[in-house]
């Protein structure tokens, strides 16, 4: 099975399973840049709280 991220489609390489589907999951970059967004998404949310 091929599997690909979810976010940018890159290439992760394969795993067990019928080799003509696809899976999904995430690569390294997408999830810094994922963990960068989610921090700033709860700094903000929680500067609303304040108000």
């Amino acid at each position: 099975m091929k599997v690909i991220c979810a976010w940018c489609k890159k290439d992760l390489g394969t795993t067990e399973g019928p080799e003509d589907q696809i899976s999904h999951g995430m690569c390294d970059e997408c999830k810094v840049q994922f963990d960068e967004d989610l921090k700033k998404l709860k700094e903000e949310r929680d500067k609303n709280k304040k108000k």
